[in-house]
C-alpha cells in the first residue's frame, strides 16, 4: 500500500490556506474588510510555497516564475492598500 508523504512545504501550504480561508470568511461575514491586505499577503505566501513545491516535483522553472509573478502583484497590492 502506498503511503502519502507529506513534506514540510505541504504542511505550510495547508496552514496558510486555512488562514486565508478563515480570514476571508471572517471579512465576508462581518463585512469588515480591514483585514483584506493581510489575506492578500498570506495568499501570496501560499502561492510562493505552491510554486516551490511544483518546482521540487517537476523541476520546471515556469511554475516558480508564475508563482513569484503573482506573489509580487499581490504584495504590491498590499503595499498600495496600506
Amino acid at each position: 500500500m502506498n503511503e502519502k508523504k507529506y513534506d514540510m512545504l505541504m504542511w505550510f501550504q495547508m496552514f496558510f490556506a486555512l488562514l486565508v480561508i478563515s480570514l476571508g470568511l471572517y471579512c465576508r461575514i462581518t463585512e469588515n474588510y480591514s483585514l483584506l491586505p493581510v489575506v492578500f499577503l498570506l495568499l501570496s505566501v501560499m502561492l510562493l510555497i505552491m510554486g516551490f513545491r511544483e518546482y521540487q516535483k517537476t523541476r520546471n522553472v515556469l511554475w516558480v516564475v508564475f508563482a513569484v509573478g503573482i506573489s509580487v502583484v499581490l504584495i504590491s497590492t498590499v503595499v498600495d492598500a496600506f
